[in-house]
């Protein structure tokens, strides 16, 4: 009897010690597929470290293996993933990085730390501790790039001398069509006239329907510098002598115009025209000294005695700066004026900021971590960011929703340096990157696609 009370206690350790090394055994998974090790998973200083090739090869990633410089490689497309056998330093696209835990052999295999592989791929890492395994799913990744886009410049061969050499076209997207608008000044000293041009080229399913069409002529008096004009929410806005017009191109180069607001220019004073949104919608802040007024737009129409007033007796909004975004909230009744790192908060019935407890200005971070050189563009709704984090060679990609909560941290394959001239579209599953170049001596435009 005793004999078998000691045989069973020895089973039951076993099967303890067993279960033990299940629950301690790290699960890798990537888009739901568990990734099987030769070499099981192993957490090294807080680092997970995994074997190299069945991870670079699940994540598409070619690999290669430089005995001579103990270097291991993994490319797919623009990217390039260099680490080296016990080295803390790694070179992804040619900028270098240092690893928390070097690159190791482990029971005869290379293992290399986990999240950092994932998220130079621009993929999403995360960790369920309670579960003991690791999800990888897909960040921002390159889908595809276009140069030129439809093999061919966006104007008349006839039309390229003329082509302001200085100009970066508007693009906008709409139900399936592709708008390149541009202004080319005209001058006639001899009536002290100008016009302002204004032309549209048009593509559909990757191919230039219409180019350089002249879509529409305002005309000024040459003397008067006031004039101003700006793109934004696929539109041109005109500001003349009698007020704000807004000008659209529909998918046959036609300008459709309309004044949002009639209105002579302030006297002695400056003016100021941004857009600011409000529950997804583009609407227009106008004024000057601390009067301003919110002008609303309903379902994409406007109407001149549909607005807000606001007031800003400090004179906040001039002193804001060029790079300064607007959100305001109809039911606190609050202006967000945002700058790249934070923002503060306009009560425009009483036209005072909130404070705070000593008594300087209320500025709310929108990101816990610096945003360093951050790109920023609306899409329904949201204001979305790409930014550098520390000193790394891609942006990483985040939003401020329309509760200003900031959702953020999601790595991308792109570059920094790449697309900072470009005009930023997003769609419910790309970032789409415009810019125009030369190509043949003739202008055309081009575009990079990312995987949202």
């Amino acid at each position: 009897m005793r004999k078998l009370i000691v045989l069973i206690l020895i089973v039951l350790s076993m099967a303890s010690t067993h279960k033990v090394y299940a629950e301690n055994e790290i699960g890798v998974y990537y888009l739901g597929t568990k990734i099987d090790f030769d070499v099981k998973p192993v957490m090294i200083d807080g680092t997970l470290m995994v074997q190299f090739r069945p991870v670079f090869e699940k994540m598409g990633l070619t690999v290669t293996w430089d005995e001579q410089t103990r270097k291991i490689s993994g490319k797919k497309n623009d990217l390039v993933i260099d680490l080296f056998l016990g080295n803390k330093y790694a070179i992804v696209n040619q900028t270098t990085k240092e690893l928390q835990v070097v690159p190791q052999i482990r029971n005869g295999s290379t293992m290399v730390p986990l999240r950092f592989i994932s998220e130079s791929s621009g993929k999403i890492v995360k960790w369920y501790e309670s579960s003991n395994y690791v999800d990888i799913t897909n960040g921002v990744e390159k889908k595809g790039s276009y140069k030129p886009y439809a093999g061919e410049s966006f104007i008349d061969l006839d039309y390229t001398p003329k082509f302001p050499s200085y100009t970066q076209p508007y693009i906008s997207e709409k139900n399936g069509y592709t708008y390149a608008m541009w202004v080319k000044e005209e001058q006639f000293p001899w009536t002290q006239t100008a016009l302002t041009n204004i032309y549209v080229s048009v593509a559909k399913d990757g191919k230039w329907i219409i180019k350089n069409q002249l879509m529409s002529s305002q005309r000024r008096d040459s003397q008067i510098v006031r004039y101003s004009y700006f793109f934004e929410d696929g539109s041109f806005y005109w500001r003349d002598d009698v007020g704000l017009k807004k000008i659209t191109s529909n998918e046959y180069g036609f300008s459709n115009e309309s004044y949002i607001f009639k209105m002579s220019y302030p006297t002695n004073k400056v003016e100021s025209i941004n857009p600011v949104y409000i529950d997804g919608e583009m609407n227009l802040l106008y004024g000057s000294g601390g009067d301003y007024r919110i002008y609303k737009t309903s379902n994409g129409y406007w109407e001149s005695n549909n607005y807000i007033e606001v007031k800003d007796i400090f004179k906040i909004l001039p002193q804001s700066g060029i790079n300064t975004s607007y959100i305001y909230s109809s039911a606190k009744k609050i202006l967000y004026i945002l700058t790249d790192n934070g923002y503060k908060q306009l009560k425009i019935d009483t036209g005072d900021l909130l404070y705070d407890s000593k008594g300087n200005d209320l500025v709310e971070k929108i990101s816990p971590t610096a945003m360093g050189n951050p790109l920023k563009w609306f899409h329904e709704g949201n204001l979305y960011y790409l930014y550098m984090d520390g000193q790394g060679s891609s942006y990483k990609f985040g939003f401020l929703n329309q509760d200003m909560t900031y959702v953020s941290g999601i790595p991308t394959q792109i570059k920094v340096g790449s697309i900072e001239n470009s005009r930023i579209i997003l769609t419910d599953s790309e970032i789409r990157f415009w810019s125009s170049t030369l190509f043949e001596r003739k202008p055309v435009m081009e575009l990079h696609v990312f995987n949202r």
